[in-house]
């Protein structure tokens, strides 16, 4: 179906999109405005998605960075709610490992704590 010059602008000024991406809007909806307004909506929310999933896990990495400049890393708690699922002993080399089983509990919306070694004692944990 062929589309105007006028729904190809409502399309970009609506989406605030190019001529270019409005048109293939456009020509993958066979000129129905609602469906290529859709179809960008969809993506926008895609993208943006995207883009926060990829902030998120900087922002984890950044954090394991400034643990892992505070001392050794002793240990890595997995736990889903308030139950410790699996508690492993890790040394500084293994910390490798131990970042994707990370992003893989973040992943499946559970909860990793790295335990710090300190000179007490005390349980000096630190959740990501």
């Amino acid at each position: 179906m062929p589309y105007t010059l006028e729904q190809v602008d409502l399309v970009r000024e609506r989406m605030r999109v190019g001529y270019a991406e409005a048109k293939e809007a456009l020509e993958a909806a066979d000129g129905d405005v609602i469906s290529a307004l859709a179809s960008l909506d969809v993506s926008q929310h895609k993208q943006t998605s995207d883009e926060s999933f990829e902030t998120a896990i900087s922002q984890i990495a950044e954090e394991v960075k400034g643990l892992l400049r505070g001392g050794e890393i002793r240990g890595i708690r997995l736990r889903l709610g308030d139950q410790i699922v699996k508690e492993v002993p890790v040394a500084l080399v293994g910390v490798g490992a131990a970042l994707v089983a990370f992003v893989s509990a973040v992943l499946a919306h559970a909860s990793v704590e790295l335990i710090a070694s300190s000179s007490d004692d005390t349980d000096d944990t630190q959740c990501v």
